[in-house]
């Protein structure tokens, strides 16, 4: 509560909108601290952008693409946003019961990556690639893991430059924790990382972090199709898999290089290793 209390007192926009804070809770993050608040006017979710992010993020290009997607109903419209800093109140919103279905996913998917104009931001991946192994070698505490990282992404076929005109609006972090099941339908959070991006990314990285395999994976890319999406072939696919699980275990390598021990983030990048090896067929 005190935490919440302090960003009131330096934002004093956010009372008229909250009203009287009456209880407020720390809600899962790993990098950001995110609250979930009751006031006045109703619950709310307020987040609390990490310090250490401040300059790596293009905020008002997140505000772009928040809105641009909010504004379809695909994503939860924020209610303040600072594009300075990326601090940001929106609507708590009713969850339902069940599970994500994977269908209803690639449909969602789908309908983002059709959105009509253009994200801020261009999903640059060998130079992200190149940046996040650089970060984690600094720590001089991960040399196997950076040795089968780089063998994986050796054997892949090199990455040219992006096609423009084959890039879609992506959200390009489709992780369980920002995929919202509400009683209004699947709605996306978290845009800090969205861009236009080839459509294999979040393709990719959905099947990855949400655990789709076999009949789900089936199930997720016909919703896809079947809503407008264009699959691609599954080589690029599997490759783009591979990548995904590269920048995913990276991140976390550079995670515990920073000292963050909001989870077991070595754990976390072993795990994606070990699945780029068998998937390399190491």
């Amino acid at each position: 509560m005190e935490a919440v209390r302090a960003v009131l007192d330096d934002r004093p926009g956010l009372m008229p909108l909250m009203g009287e804070v009456r209880q407020a809770e720390r809600l899962p993050g790993l990098s950001n601290s995110v609250f979930g608040v009751v006031a006045e006017h109703g619950a709310f979710v307020l987040r609390v952008p990490a310090a250490k992010s401040a300059g790596l993020i293009d905020r008002q290009g997140e505000h772009h693409n928040l809105c641009l997607a909010a504004r379809a109903g695909l994503a939860v419209e924020p209610l303040f946003f600072d594009e300075e800093d990326g601090l940001m109140l929106m609507q708590r919103k009713a969850i339902a019961k069940g599970t994500v279905e994977p269908l209803a996913l690639g449909k969602l998917i789908a309908g983002l990556h059709g959105l009509d104009g253009t994200f801020q931001g261009t999903l640059d991946l060998p130079g992200l690639l190149r940046s996040l192994l650089k970060s984690a070698a600094r720590t001089g505490s991960f040399a196997s893991e950076l040795t089968v990282i780089r063998t994986v992404l050796h054997g892949l076929p090199e990455m040219g430059t992006a096609n423009p005109s084959g890039l879609v609006r992506s959200h390009c972090d489709l992780s369980p924790g920002n995929i919202l099941k509400t009683t209004d339908g699947l709605q996306l959070i978290d845009f800090e990382f969205s861009a236009m991006a080839p459509p294999e990314w979040d393709l990719a990285y959905a099947l990855l972090e949400n655990e789709m395999e076999g009949p789900a994976q089936s199930a997720f890319l016909e919703g896809y199709r079947a809503s407008g999406g264009h699959l691609p072939e599954a080589s690029s696919l599997q490759e783009m898999m591979q990548r995904c699980d590269a920048v995913s275990a990276l991140w976390a390598l550079e995670q515990a290089g920073l000292g963050n021990t909001r989870t077991d983030f070595p754990t976390f990048a072993k795990a994606r290793i070990k699945r780029m090896r068998e998937r390399a067929a190491l």
